[in-house]
């Protein structure tokens, strides 16, 4: 008779051959025991599917789906379908999570009754060294609980993780309230987490106790690096949805401001295309107390400021004869 998993880890693997056994063996060396991984292969061509049948050697519950290549969003769409655990959580193929992690997390999930709990973050290069870089860790300096409004504004001003690979979570909250990752669209944790968060009862911020619990692994060839048409596209699809979604959530400016100042960025690398509509976004949201909020908002407003404002009066000419005149075909 097999065990009862209370925690499904949801690996989705495309194309890692480098990474991807680390990552599973750093899932399946967690103290906590009673957990399943589920990996899924998303057409691989460069022997991680192969890598990944290996891990069956292991003596922990695995499952493993190898499927044609619809991407990041359809593979944990499906880890979710089969998944057992009463929790599940998201771990990347390149990256690596602290061995306590997933029992740290539902040992503060359990005790406290939470749906969802979020943890900090540190960066490693692709030879597992620590990158010096600063995070925003100071929501994250003590265990506490909060609403869901409460974290709904916290991650709209970008003082909480949106990632999915930051957050375990009941399966339930998925489930139950029909979410699951947007297919075929990039920025895919931006649409889904404030759903989940939303429809998450009781909400927790683990404290880091000075030592983060998940290692992002850089990439040079990482898809979050690649920026073309279909960059700007998705990234307006994720904005306009949380307005959608979110409309009376003052923070909801804030965020608003910050992704379109990114899509101006993206866009102006790709003959500005769409950049009327990224414009007025920008123009509607915009404010001094975002600008001064931290250097990197003030470092996104001064490329605004110099690069698109001046093009704001002439933004509906740039966008239907310069940027979409030059959008390729699908």
């Amino acid at each position: 008779m097999m065990n009862k998993v209370n925690v499904s880890i949801i690996i989705p693997v495309f194309n890692v051959k480098n990474f991807v056994q680390d990552s599973f063996l750093s899932a399946a060396k967690q103290s906590y025991a009673s957990k399943e991984i589920i990996l899924i292969d998303d057409g691989s061509t460069d022997g991680s599917g192969s890598i990944v049948e290996s891990f069956t050697k292991y003596d922990i519950p695995i499952k493993i789906f190898h499927t044609k290549n619809r991407g990041l969003s359809a593979a944990r769409n499906l880890g979710i379908k089969k998944a057992c655990g009463e929790f599940i959580y998201f771990l990347d193929s390149d990256d690596l999570i602290d061995p306590h992690l997933i029992e740290d997390t539902l040992t503060f999930a359990t005790q406290n009754h939470l749906d969802f709990v979020s943890f900090t973050n540190d960066f490693i290069d692709e030879s597992n060294k620590l990158i010096h870089k600063k995070l925003n860790n100071s929501e994250y300096k003590q265990n506490r609980i909060i609403d869901k409004s409460q974290a709904i504004s916290l991650l709209f001003i970008e003082k909480m993780r949106i990632s999915a690979w930051s957050y375990i979570v009941r399966k339930s909250v998925f489930v139950e309230n029909n979410i699951f990752f947007p297919v075929n669209k990039k920025y895919e944790d931006n649409c889904t987490t404030p759903l989940v968060v939303w429809h998450s009862k009781n909400i927790g911020f683990l404290g880091n106790n000075g030592r983060p619990y998940y290692h992002y692994r850089m990439r040079t060839g990482s898809i979050t690096h690649k920026f073309n048409y279909s960059n700007v596209d998705d990234m307006l699809y994720m904005i306009n949805l949380n307005q959608k979604n979110f409309s009376n959530f003052s923070s909801l400016d804030f965020y608003i401001c910050s992704k379109s100042l990114a899509t101006f960025f993206i866009s102006s690398k790709n003959g500005y295309y769409r950049v009327s509509e990224i414009n007025s976004q920008i123009k509607d949201h915009l404010s001094f107390q975002f600008a001064l909020a931290s250097f990197k908002n003030f470092l996104k407003f001064g490329y605004w400021l110099i690069k698109g404002s001046s093009l704001f009066f002439s933004s509906k000419h740039i966008g239907e004869n310069k940027g979409e005149r030059n959008r390729p075909k699908r």
